[in-house]
């Protein structure tokens, strides 16, 4: 918790004053560290992704089943960039609004993922699992 003492110049009719301001904030909000976690988890997902596939100049493939979710490298290293931005905006107040735009992406991404072809997943090397969790 934060707590900060200022003195502010106040003026009114009678003349000008100075006010003592006390204000304390906490940084604790249950939306930050819950997209820490989320973002510690993605990124964790992601790595072990890409343990289990490497990395190699065709990122949709081969495919590793994670967690019940069959994924490519690709889809990894999506899950890996979104996962560290969302441990980096938690860490800071600012970054607050960019968590809920990342989390809105996630949404929209996972329901395209879901109603997307046969032919779209497997050429972007991703299962309806893998989408559902996105979107959840």
């Amino acid at each position: 918790m934060a707590h900060i003492q200022y003195e502010s110049r106040v003026s009114d009719p009678s003349g000008e004053r100075v006010v003592m301001v006390d204000e304390s904030r906490s940084w604790f909000s249950p939306g930050r560290v819950l997209g820490g976690i989320v973002g510690l988890a993605l990124t964790f997902i992601g790595a072990v992704t890409l343990f289990k596939t490497g990395v190699g100049s065709d990122l949709t493939a081969p495919m590793a089943s994670v967690l019940g979710m069959t994924q490519s490298p690709l889809v990894g290293l999506i899950e890996i960039a979104a996962g560290l931005l969302l441990v980096l905006f938690a860490a800071s107040e600012d970054g607050r609004p960019f968590i809920g735009l990342i989390g809105v992406l996630a949404i929209i991404a996972g329901i395209v993922g879901t109603v997307a072809s046969a032919q779209i997943k497997q050429d972007l090397g991703f299962d309806a699992n893998a989408a559902w969790f996105v979107a959840v």
